[in-house]
């Protein structure tokens, strides 16, 4: 839950204490918010998992969640493992050691986050250029198949483009049956 709100609302909430795992972002269960949101969670949220360090599923978890924050350019990630911990509450150390975490500052802007947003950008053009090319040449399943994909990958980052272009793939009424509601 605590993810759920950073990555929704990160103009309120500037860090995110993730214990005993968490979700990949990007995904249907946890889709992106728009551009301008998810530039400002991107750049200016602090996330500090925290799991015992004997809680195998967990840290499998937060391990799927750390890739995807790195494929989506996410730079305020630290995390810690609870000594000699499963999945149970950690002692008061490792508690202060997550609260200071959380208040670390920010790395600032670099190439490299300049060089992973401009990557994002470029795969979502190709595939929004893909989804109007398969509209230019009639073929609307197709297209609306991989608008389907586009949001469940990309989610706001897509908007408005991938709507516009589903408005066209459904003739502008998106419940008309011509694309599957998404």
């Amino acid at each position: 839950v605590a993810l759920r709100l950073a990555l929704g609302y990160p103009d309120l909430f500037l860090g995110a204490l993730l214990i005993a795992g968490s979700d990949p972002i990007g995904t249907a269960q946890l889709p992106l918010p728009p551009a301008s949101l998810f530039r400002r969670f991107q750049q200016g949220t602090r996330l500090v998992y925290l799991t015992g360090q004997r809680d195998d599923l967990h840290q499998a978890m937060d391990n799927r969640s750390r890739d995807s924050m790195q494929h989506w350019c996410v730079v305020g990630m630290t995390s810690i493992n609870a000594p000699r911990s499963g999945h149970e509450p950690p002692g008061p150390a490792t508690w202060s050691r997550a609260l200071s975490a959380l208040e670390q500052p920010l790395p600032a802007a670099s190439k490299q986050l300049e060089a992973c947003r401009a990557r994002i950008d470029a795969s979502l053009r190709d595939q929004l250029r893909k989804a109007q090319e398969r509209l230019q040449n009639g073929n609307q399943g197709a297209a609306c198949k991989l608008l389907q994909d586009i949001d469940t990958r990309y989610g706001g980052l897509a908007a408005p483009r991938s709507v516009e272009l589903m408005k066209q793939a459904s003739g502008d009424d998106l419940h008309s049956g011509t694309c599957p509601s998404h």
